[in-house]
């Protein structure tokens, strides 16, 4: 499964218009200042569209909701980060087990996990959400000799 889609140099553009430019319009027609069609002809967003915002149509977010909440990825994070400086680094199968027994321990039975263990491009999104908090280092062990010199 591709999370990351690349748009075709063929493909039809979609919305030629900003958010300003369609909440002005809507305010437009609302206040019964334009008409629909004229408004469409006018701001350059199609009737649909200006029909649907104001019959409050597709205001969903599209996609699958989150499996954690804003709360939960927090936590996530704080823990990854006091285990980190505790120098005890968490990789993607750690994360992905951590989330397994944090699903066990709450009884939550999540679909889109296999065995209720996340996947590794749920690992890698998650490090990619938060990545202004976390970073994903490597270590590297140092010789005998160099401990010893200390």
């Amino acid at each position: 499964m591709a999370c990351s889609y690349k748009r075709r140099v063929d493909a039809r553009a979609y919305k030629h218009y900003t958010e300003d430019t369609l909440k002005t319009a809507v305010n437009q027609i609302v206040s019964k200042k334009i008409s629909l069609r004229k408004a469409s002809r006018h701001f350059g967003i199609p009737t649909g569209t200006l029909s649907n915002r104001l019959n409050k149509k597709h205001n969903i977010k599209p996609g699958h909701p989150p499996v954690f909440t804003d709360e939960e990825g927090k936590s996530f994070v704080k823990h990854l980060q006091v285990v980190g400086e505790w120098g005890f680094p968490f990789d993607n199968f750690d994360i992905r087990i951590f989330v397994k027994n944090y699903l066990a321990s709450k009884g939550k039975k999540v679909p889109q996990f296999v065995n209720n263990c996340s996947s590794t491009e749920w690992a890698v999104l998650f490090f990619k959400r938060y990545k202004d908090q976390l970073t994903y280092r490597t270590c590297q062990n140092i010789k005998r000799s160099s401990c010893s010199i200390s």
